[in-house]
């Protein structure tokens, strides 16, 4: 039987949410392949319009947010989640009501497609 590899289990914080517009972020996780981040958002707290350095998945672990990207704005509720799968896709995330998100950074995911697009045989000669 083989051997599973290590496993690095992390469980997502418990913290308060802000009670007014601020915005407070932990980071869970992080390794050469993933960065797990926990944001909490008080009533109509936002992160303005920015981008991540590798592909994303937002997941809405409590209470409701707006997320905006290529010009359309979705209402995502918990448990709902959204995946951005390229690298710095600009969006915006606000809080509808108090809320909690999780986002899973896939720094490999980048890491791989940036390889992929420098290697010889993925030039056009």
């Amino acid at each position: 039987m083989e051997e599973l590899p290590a496993l690095v289990v992390a469980t997502p914080t418990d913290g308060p949410i802000p009670d007014d517009s601020r915005v407070a972020s932990q980071t869970v996780l992080s390794t050469a392949a993933l960065r797990v981040v926990e944001i909490a958002f008080g009533p109509g707290a936002e992160l303005t319009e920015h981008s991540a350095p590798a592909p994303i998945i937002v997941q809405v672990l409590d209470g409701a947010v707006d997320f905006e990207v290529g010009g359309s704005v979705y209402a995502i509720q918990a448990p709902g989640f959204v995946h951005l799968p390229d690298a710095g896709e600009r969006h915006r995330v606000s809080a509808t009501r108090p809320a909690r998100i999780q986002i899973t950074m896939l720094l490999g995911a980048a890491r791989d497609a940036h390889a992929e697009r420098t290697s010889p045989s993925a030039r056009v000669g």
